[in-house]
């Protein structure tokens, strides 16, 4: 009996896709490894390229998912591949990985999204079995399995402990995470700071009946006291609500940051943001089969959340 093929039929994509087609591959290669399922091809189906791969999901450096739109129908030329680079440039956060990854997935000038998905996925895979299928030629079912594989950096895992979330809020929603966040220390500092400024009051009642057997004319004094005391309450209460105020900000910033990268507008992050973003933002070693491969085999738990480093 010949040796059976593990065939995965995909949309040729732009600039690498979306990671969807990546880890499909790396699951596929993973398991033709593990059992011994024989050999792995990658069909990639022009008849499958449609508008959605000519919208370029990226998460940049605000943290919100935005999609950029491919010209030329994918096909760039000299002026529209420079535009498009200078375009990722400013939306991506600028690190060294963003400008590698920028640099390896763009397609040539001319270059065809079938001929330019050829040329990248076998740099990547060396000696996968790669197999297209041009536009209008008998065109086989596109792969419908999703590996359900989610890809998060050293710095996600440490914002999801920082802010004392849970993986099964951030697979639920944004919205989710934002109500279970932890109040900021200015909520409790305002309860304290209002309980001072009723302390001070019964106290300052005390001090007035005393100052008033002494001597009535220290209730003048006492006045301008009360009033000094008060002032500086209100202005050091304020000043507290600023800052909790901007500390929340910060922490709902961070929320929005994360929840974006992981769950881009709630949905599976494979199907909605491109490889060259998670290259860029998460440090994904996309070009490490073994150091993904590692991390695809250590991980435990229905969200699989992987770590990129």
């Amino acid at each position: 009996m010949g040796e059976s093929t593990n065939r995965i039929v995909v949309t040729p994509g732009f600039a690498g896709g979306r990671l969807k087609t990546f880890n499909l591959l790396l699951c596929a290669l993973h398991s033709s490894q593990k059992i011994g399922a024989g050999q792995v091809r990658l069909v990639l189906n022009e008849n499958l390229f449609g508008k959605e791969d000519l919208r370029f999901p990226i998460q940049n450096a605000h943290g919100d998912v935005v999609y950029l739109d491919v010209p030329d129908h994918g096909q760039l030329s000299h002026g529209s591949r420079a535009a498009f680079q200078n375009a990722l440039g400013d939306s991506l956060p600028p690190t060294a990985e963003g400008e590698a990854a920028i640099a390896h997935m763009l397609p040539a000038p001319l270059a065809t999204p079938l001929e330019a998905a050829q040329k990248f996925w076998a740099d990547v895979f060396p000696g996968l079995s790669i197999e297209a299928i041009p536009r209008g030629a008998p065109s086989p079912l596109a792969t419908t399995e999703s590996p359900g594989i989610t890809w998060g950096s050293a710095r996600h895992f440490q914002t999801i402990k920082e802010l004392g979330l849970s993986l099964p809020w951030i697979f639920e929603s944004e919205r989710r995470c934002l109500q279970e966040l932890v109040p900021v220390p200015a909520g409790a500092l305002g309860e304290a700071t209002e309980g001072l400024r009723k302390a001070v009051a019964a106290h300052l009642a005390e001090v007035k009946k005393l100052s008033a057997d002494v001597d009535p004319n220290l209730i003048g004094a006492w006045s301008r006291l009360r009033r000094k005391m008060r002032d500086d309450l209100n202005q050091f209460a304020e000043r507290a609500d600023r800052c909790g105020g901007s500390r929340s900000g910060i922490q709902r910033q961070r929320v929005h940051a994360l929840t974006q990268a992981l769950r881009p507008h709630d949905l599976a992050q494979e199907e909605h943001l491109s490889l060259m973003s998670a290259a860029t933002s998460f440090q994904l070693h996309y070009q490490d089969q073994n150091r993904c491969l590692t991390s695809l085999v250590a991980c435990r738990g229905p969200e699989r959340l992987l770590r990129t480093n």
